[in-house]
């Protein structure tokens, strides 16, 4: 459904807008986006997503053609992922809790990212094209090339590939002094191929490979000089395989699966103080699942009904050799049926039910080592109903249910921070997140309004969300833990318009 139309707060970031504003990071592109906060620090390539006031892996669900992007690691940087906004197609950020068919947790929202196909760069009667981009800023003696080749096969294969080479020297501040540990150097590469085997059977399969060479902090950000600080080397491997299957004469079938791959291995190696030089530490976060779905439209009854249905399993393996990292195994699966019905051209609603289920395996090794688990399940409701009174003018009302399982980190994290032996541990006993949401909202499309070819886009939402036994470390008492504090509220307004 196009963003315009959807009976939900979604922004879609295209590629025309991607052309416009130029992203230096992936930060940049969510500059505009209402309710969405993405932040980056000097010191730390990554990128942390907030929605509606919520962020942190499992808070908001970030994908990369379908890959979940769960990367965390010790210190205030939790929760990030890697991203070339070179290689974006587009981005699509769903907010709230009414994403069923994006996989577990996304109690904030949801970041899906999509990479270029070659039918993206080709144009329709070229075989192949080459680009390339050159960029250099001289604060902070910086160098970028992004080299972008493909070849069009036949109209039933292609392929695209892209190179990434960007390096940067520290930059200075406004009184011309420079600021510390802010260079890098990045390498990124991407392939991608589309197979189309039979009329409507579409395969494509992909590989992205980011290396990022930094000098970070525990703390992300932070200019204190006293802060330990780690030459840090992280790569980022993604592979993904899409099959989708759409026949045009058979309006039941609308069907795709992705099976995906994802591990961000940060290594570091401590710089400083001086006392703590060559101290190596690692993360190490990995996560495979896969996802299927279908929808079946049909006319009875005098409504027009879509049907949407599918599963998702996801199996996550996080390993460190620091104590407060939460090392262990998480497994996250879940279905669900959404109908929707469409009566003429006025009343549409939809109805939509989802299953969520965990599983966390891991080690308290407080007091001494021992395996533990923990599990959980539950199902999450969503209504949404929508008039359009007259042409061009959609109001509707929504009712959704998410959930969101306690973290790996959440459960296991132990032992000593900020120099102390015994400064966190586990909570077996912790409960996972619920958010119960209510939105409305108003949709606005008009076409050749005061001129012809001119056009008229606006979205307008309201919304009030209840999460209900937030997670979060209780800072007033030690040994410090993670504990169910109470119950968030979140309320706000966004608009936007083209």
């Amino acid at each position: 459904t196009a963003v315009i139309e959807s009976m939900a707060a979604i922004s879609a970031i295209d590629q025309d807008e991607l052309d416009r504003i130029q992203p230096d990071t992936a930060a940049d592109i969510f500059r505009t986006t209402p309710g969405v906060a993405a932040s980056m620090n000097g010191d730390d390539p990554a990128t942390a997503i907030n929605i509606r006031g919520l962020e942190q892996y499992g808070r908001v669900v970030v994908t990369l053609d379908g890959a979940r992007q769960d990367y965390w690691r010790v210190g205030h940087g939790s929760g990030s992922f890697y991203v070339e906004p070179d290689l974006i197609k587009e981005a699509t950020v769903i907010r709230g809790p009414v994403s069923n068919a994006y996989g577990s947790g996304g109690i904030g929202g949801v970041v899906s990212f999509e990479t270029k196909d070659a039918g993206d760069f080709l144009k329709k009667d070229e075989r192949w094209a080459l680009s390339e981009k050159l960029g250099y800023e001289d604060n902070g003696d910086g160098f970028t090339t992004s080299t972008t080749g493909a070849y069009r096969f036949s109209d039933d294969a292609d392929i695209i590939g892209n190179l990434i080479y960007r390096n940067r020297d520290s930059y200075t501040d406004g009184n011309g002094e420079t600021v510390p540990w802010t260079g890098e150097r990045v390498t990124s590469g991407y392939l991608k191929t589309t197979l189309r085997p039979a009329d409507g059977h579409e395969l494509k399969l992909g590989a992205i490979l980011q290396r990022y060479n930094d000098q970070i902090t525990g703390s992300s950000g932070s200019t204190s000089p006293t802060l330990s600080r780690y030459d840090t080397n992280t790569t980022n491997q993604t592979y993904t395989a899409a099959y989708t299957w759409k026949p045009d004469d058979n309006a039941l079938i609308d069907f795709s699966a992705n099976a995906y791959h994802n591990r961000t291995r940060a290594e570091q190696t401590q710089v400083a103080p001086a006392s703590g030089i060559g101290n190596f530490r690692f993360y190490d976060v990995a996560t495979s699942g896969f996802n299927v779905k279908n929808s079946s439209r049909f006319d009875a009854w005098g409504l027009a009904h879509t049907l949407t249905y599918g599963l998702d399993y996801y199996y996550l393996e996080a390993s460190s050799e620091a104590a407060h990292f939460g090392a262990g195994q998480q497994q996250g699966y879940g279905g669900f049926l959404q109908w929707q019905g469409d009566y003429e051209d006025w009343l549409q609603a939809i109805a939509a039910m989802r299953y969520d289920g965990y599983q966390l395996d891991g080690e308290t090794r407080i007091p001494s080592p021992q395996e533990a688990s923990i599990s959980g399940d539950r199902w999450s409701p969503r209504l949404t109903v929508g008039v359009t009174p007259f042409d061009g003018f959609q109001l509707y009302g929504t009712y959704s249910e998410g959930y969101r399982a306690p973290g790996l980190q959440d459960v296991f994290r132990g032992g000593g921070a900020h120099g102390g032996g015994d400064t966190y541990r586990p909570n077996l006993l912790l409960q996972p997140e619920t958010a119960k949401s209510w939105e409305a909202g108003i949709n606005v499309k008009y076409d050749d309004l005061l001129t012809p070819g001119d056009r008229l886009r606006a979205k307008l939402n309201v919304y009030h969300t209840d999460v209900e036994d937030y997670i979060d470390v209780d800072l007033t008492v030690l040994p410090r833990t993670a504990i169910n504090i109470g119950d968030a509220r979140l309320k706000g307004v966004e608009a936007e318009m083209v």
